[in-house]
């Protein structure tokens, strides 16, 4: 009982992400766990800020959604093509210079045999997604096939500078 008090109490718990930061990392993978969520707050720069969430589905796969759009960034279900380690790299780093943290996801593929189930092939996987500031949300730069995504309409919201306030 009192584990599940604090499990769900990291669950309520909303963290806020600094520059050149990995998340979803491994305790997200416990939080996310179907049928919950983890939600994270990541500060974007120049005062932008996202709510990123990362939920896993009963058979293993697992989406990250951003403004712009969602991704697979997990995949543990052995239908053909699984990541290694379950769970691809995501960091939030700025790529461009622009001062507006982007994501970039890496990690490997591995495909499965469908006849016999052994492992066939491992083959080096990522993906870009730049934030672009006159559209409240990020867009697809590069990426491997094998990293699904998907439009999402969401945008990023902006926070009052101490300027503003």
């Amino acid at each position: 009982m009192k584990s599940s008090r604090l499990v769900l109490a990291f669950l309520a718990l909303t963290l806020a992400a600094s520059a050149e930061e990995t998340w979803p990392d491994a305790p997200a993978i416990l939080a996310a766990s179907f049928p919950h969520m983890a939600t994270r707050e990541i500060d974007l720069g120049k005062g932008v800020s996202i709510t990123a969430r990362f939920e896993l589905t009963e058979k293993g796969n697992g989406g990250l959604t951003i403004p712009g759009y969602g991704l697979r960034v997990y995949d543990a279900h052995r239908d053909g093509i699984t990541f290694k380690g379950y769970l691809l790299r995501c960091e939030w780093k700025d790529m461009n210079g622009d001062g507006y943290l982007d994501l970039v996801v890496s990690g490997t593929a591995q495909f499965w045999s469908e006849k016999d189930g052994r492992l066939e092939l491992e083959k080096t996987i990522s993906a870009v997604f730049h934030y672009v500031p006159a559209q409240k949300c990020f867009t697809r730069v590069t990426g491997s096939a094998e990293i699904y995504s998907w439009a999402n309409r969401e945008t990023a919201s902006a926070r009052l500078t101490s300027a503003e306030k």
